[in-house]
């Protein structure tokens, strides 16, 4: 522009000035051009707010731009390597005893797209997906990107309130579920939110009206992936696919063509209670895929990806399923929930190379069983160094990887060639065409200088499609800065202003350690918990406690766990006549159905007092130190 070749040539004549003439001769002439310069700069600086020109030691990093952005759907994507690589093993769900190839699976997602195309699934509906990881997520995730039907990730460990609140937010049209897993029985728990869906007759017929339902009036229909029975209210999965197989074996739909249309909401509870729903992009999450799987290495029909993470989680949908079909790599499920016995075995059966959780606390984990490892993603929490040099002498080229669901997730992860120090004392490098910067807390405008901790900003392709609300995915503008990190100062207030300008995501503080790398910090940690990449808000749970007649005051705090990072640890004071032996117990029999089964506290510490500040205010990073000493978990 016009603007930055004055700042150009200024800075050129003020070079040339200083070279020929001394400041003695001419102080003042020399002093005002100074001046004029750095005014200049200042004012660029203002006006783009994060261009490296002049800021070489400013926290600002731009990720390269070398390696091109896939700019087709999903659905396209998976039908290349489909045509592309044949016979390369797609998917192996050990448990359900099922190996597909990329033709078998191309085949099988197209019966399915067809089914629900017949059903009644248009471009833009939202089809909740409530499963476990099956062979039908990861079928169901093609069939409804090549239909231009938005998936929408649902925790099965959601109950009644939790589910009711997700699928009234982004107005889903249909849910799959299975009707049972482990102790929960989801076939019960949607009788109470649908009080009328026994009754309900739900014939496979495209011109049925569908359900009515007061408690969530968008949801018409929902289906379940047991072919063994019937359930009232209730579509069979398999029995659809295979009458559309039948009677219309060759029924047309229209896959979609527009990268940038919403194609995925995954929920992410962020900093309040209630979980945020995030609009994802088929170019969102595809490139983010692509670009997670370059940094790991990934080679067609080489690598297979070990996937023991939840799928409804971005982890699962996104580092593994989309990483495995842009690479034409090889996704393995070791079981439909996580089972850490489970996965060594399917490591060391499946000849796995790359793997996605932390299971040194596994009893049958031992290096030589892990020898087919090199590569695979640690995220969530910093990795402590001892843990780090136990998982680099069976997987040494593992990365790490820092992002949020809102950011497709990974904006920054480090390479093979980092060291271990890296790996450890940083979440990774910058991702390419991907933008950051480290912004003062008060002034939002300050780059801050490198190693000086602020508020991350992410700028880039990654970013969510529209706000926090999934009904405004369709066509809401993308995001230009994502706010990843927070550090200390007025969150909430500047929270709020922040959400006006289309989306505030609260994370932990951040800083720089070079040009290209960021680290966490802890001063804005005590806002909420991570459980295994979960994001646990402390004052969800302490508000339930808080309900139950033994408790006169509760806080809530996470505490270090080699197995997820973190786990809940409660700080409980009881009213006068309660024992704290018995009342444990009935606390936690009380929790059970209040709240997910993960946010559930593993520690309890009963206290009169609590330590607080002289203005009452509790120490929750006092009360964190208190209780790992008292639990011995360091």
């Amino acid at each position: 522009s016009r603007f930055n070749i004055i700042v150009r040539l200024v800075h050129c004549v003020f070079t040339f000035r200083v070279r020929v003439t001394s400041y003695r001769t001419t102080p003042r002439i020399t002093s005002l051009m100074h001046r004029g310069f750095m005014f200049a700069t200042a004012c660029r600086w203002s006006r783009t707010s994060c261009r490296r020109t002049f800021a070489s030691a400013l926290s600002y990093v731009k990720g390269s731009t070398t390696t091109a952005l896939l700019e087709c759907t999903i659905g396209a994507q998976f039908d290349r390597t489909c045509r592309e690589h044949p016979n390369v093993t797609a998917l192996v769900a050990d448990e359900e005893g099922v190996r597909m190839t990329y033709a078998a699976a191309g085949e099988r997602v197209d019966r399915v797209a067809r089914a629900l195309h017949w059903l009644g699934l248009r471009h833009g509906d939202r089809f909740g997906v409530w499963l476990p990881n099956t062979t039908d997520y990861y079928t169901v995730q093609f069939a409804t990107a090549k239909l231009g039907v938005i998936m929408v990730n649902i925790n099965p460990a959601y109950r009644k309130d939790e589910l009711a609140f997700a699928l009234n937010l982004v107005e889903c049209k249909a849910l799959f579920l299975t009707p049972a897993l482990k102790t929960s029985d989801y076939v019960e728990l949607m009788g109470r939110l649908v009080p009328n869906l026994s009754s309900h007759q739900a014939p496979l017929s495209p011109n049925h009206p569908g359900l009515h339902a007061e408690s969530v009036p968008s949801l018409k229909y929902i289906l379940h992936d047991d072919g063994r029975r019937a359930i009232p209210g209730m579509i069979s999965f398999a029995e659809l696919v295979a009458k559309v197989d039948l009677e219309r074996p060759t029924i047309n739909y229209e896959q979609p063509n527009d990268a940038n249309e919403c194609i995925n909401i995954q929920f992410t509870s962020g900093t309040t209670g209630r979980p945020k729903a995030a609009a994802l992009t088929h170019r969102n999450i595809l490139n983010n895929g692509m670009l997670v799987g370059d940094r790991c290495g990934y080679s067609a029909g080489t690598d297979r990806i070990l996937c023991p993470v939840p799928l409804y989680h971005c982890f699962g949908v996104v580092m593994c399923n989309l990483a495995a079909i842009v690479h034409a790599c090889t996704v393995v499920y070791p079981s439909k929930t996580f089972d850490p016995e489970r996965v060594v075995d399917v490591v060391e059966k499946e000849q796995c190379t790359s793997l996605f959780i932390r299971i040194l606390q596994s009893k049958r984990f031992a290096v030589e069983r892990m020898r087919s490892l090199r590569t695979g993603i640690m995220a969530g929490a910093p990795c402590p160094m001892d843990v780090m040099q136990r998982v680099m002498k069976f997987a040494p080229d593992i990365t790490i990887a820092y992002g949020m669901t809102e950011t497709s997730p990974v904006s920054f992860q480090t390479t093979s060639d980092d060291g271990i120090n890296e790996r450890v004392e940083t979440v990774g490098r910058i991702q390419p065409w991907t933008e950051a910067k480290i912004v003062d807390v008060e002034d939002p405008e300050k780059v801050v200088p490198i190693g000086q901790p602020g508020e991350l900003l992410v700028k880039g392709y990654l970013v969510m499609k529209g706000g926090p609300n999934g009904r405004r995915c369709i066509g809401a503008r993308q995001l230009t800065w994502c706010v990843l990190a927070q550090g200390t100062g007025s969150k909430q207030k500047r929270l709020g202003k922040r959400s006006q300008m289309g989306g505030c995501i609260q994370a932990t503080c951040a800083r720089s350690t070079s040009a290209d790398t960021a680290v966490w910090s802890g001063e804005a940690k005590t806002w909420w918990i991570i459980r295994g990449g979960e994001n646990i808000y402390p004052r969800e749970i302490e508000e339930v406690l808080f309900t139950h007649e033994a408790v006169a005051n509760v806080a809530v705090v996470g505490v270090p766990c080699q197995v997820f990072g973190e786990q809940v640890a409660a700080w409980v004071s009881l009213k006068p006549g309660f024992d704290p032996a018995s009342t444990e117990e009935q606390i936690r029999m009380f929790l059970k159905g209040k709240v997910a089964h993960f946010k559930m506290p593993q520690f309890y510490i009963f206290r009169d007092d609590f330590p607080v500040t002289i203005t009452g205010k509790i120490q929750k990073y006092v009360m964190k130190e208190i209780a790992i000493k008292d639990l011995r978990l360091k």
